[in-house]
């Protein structure tokens, strides 16, 4: 019987080589065994080198006023993401320390954490109001396009891309 250690952090298709170990037979020497590392899917992570990659859906509201979650890790422990600032769709946050350990050396790699924003799939006229009543003195130009093609139009300046 063998044991075969392996050790944290070990890379998809690392080999573990037992030399001499194989079937043996009269008049030959015995073959060596070898075994390859797989790793397993997660349905949280994905692993890219030393690090894990996790996408993160997170509410419209939470993209515009801050987000305050924990992710369960690999090995249990709950990794607070808190960001207290806007997230734009597909923002990357890394937390250093909370990704692979290092196969062969001390440390982790990080956790990349992307950001997937779930925009509403429809506003009422009442939500549409409240939304552009609580941005309008911010960004004057939230204006729908037909509005401003109006308002152009009739002051005789031309439309153009900056």
């Amino acid at each position: 019987m063998l044991l075969i250690d392996v050790e944290k952090g070990m890379p998809e298709g690392e080999k573990i080589r037992f030399a001499e170990e194989a079937d043996e037979e009269a008049d030959k020497l015995p073959g060596d065994l070898e075994f390859q590392i797989r790793t397993t899917a997660s349905d949280r992570f994905e692993r890219r080198g030393d690090d894990l990659y996790h996408k993160m859906n997170i509410s419209l509201v939470e993209a515009l006023v801050g987000v305050d979650r924990t992710v369960k890790q690999l090995d249990g422990r709950q990794v607070k993401v808190l960001k207290d600032t806007v997230t734009i769709p597909h923002e990357i946050l890394n937390l250093p320390k909370e990704g692979m350990p290092l196969f062969g050396r001390s440390g982790f790699g990080k956790m990349i954490v992307e950001f997937w924003v779930e925009f509403p799939p429809i506003l009422s006229d009442e939500q549409k109001k409240t939304v552009m009543s609580l941005f309008s003195s911010n960004q004057p130009n939230l204006k729908g396009d037909a509005e401003r093609k109006d308002e152009t139009e009739s002051s005789g300046e031309e439309e153009r891309d900056l």
